[in-house]
């Protein structure tokens, strides 16, 4: 119960501080040069509704700033959800994925650097975010030229150890192909060698990590 007052007293505060602040603010201004001018009659009808104009203004005002927070918190939620999300209802393909780290390295690194370097600086970031893992990365594995496994499954983190993207086959849409290769210094260890293509991740989560 005395919860309850005390959040009536909070607001009643509030609001009547609003309230005469903008009777005695900017709104009042128009009718002060008015009053120089208009009658006792005019002048009372005028201060009633500027007062109730102000009243609701200032209703509106509160409820507009509390609508604001429980907006922003619905926002966070769902933002929250997606980036958790396992179902693959928010994922993106790979050659999307490195479209925006391009675009947020233009928007955050220096203007110098040319397309093929940010090309590069994207894939190194990409296998980064499979090597830390703070994300969801899947593909379907290869098997042979234009043949992939059926079933689409999470990529270990330790793939991307020895292995990085194939740029070429993911600008050029070469589905025939995987988008995945051995990094040149692991050339010659072929033992457990594989590669995907098909690789989704959660835009959400791609987004919280390279701003837009």
């Amino acid at each position: 119960m005395f919860k309850g007052l005390k959040s009536i007293g909070a607001f009643l505060n509030s609001f009547v501080s609003n309230w005469l602040a903008r009777m005695s603010g900017g709104f009042s201004v128009p009718f002060a040069l008015f009053f120089v001018f208009w009658s006792d009659l005019y002048v009372r009808v005028a201060t009633g509704a500027l007062a109730i104009l102000c009243f609701f203004v200032c209703a509106y005002s509160l409820w507009r700033k509390e609508r604001q927070v429980i907006d922003d918190q619905n926002l966070q939620l769902e933002q929250f959800k997606q980036a958790w999300d396992r179902t693959g209802k928010y994922t993106i393909p790979l050659k999307e994925a490195l479209v925006l780290i391009s675009n947020s390295i233009r928007r955050h690194e220096e203007a110098t650097l040319t397309d093929k370097n940010i090309d590069l600086m994207a894939v190194a970031k990409f296998r980064s975010i499979g090597w830390n893992n703070p994300c969801h990365l899947t593909g379907h594995k290869f098997i042979s030229r234009g043949n992939f496994h059926a079933i689409e499954q999470p990529i270990p983190p330790g793939f991307w150890e020895k292995n990085t993207l194939n740029l070429e086959a993911i600008k050029e849409d070469m589905a025939q192909l995987p988008q995945t290769f051995e990094d040149g210094k692991y050339a010659f260890d072929t033992s457990d060698r594989e590669a995907f293509g098909q690789i989704k991740i959660n835009k959400s989560a791609l987004i919280s990590m390279f701003p837009q």
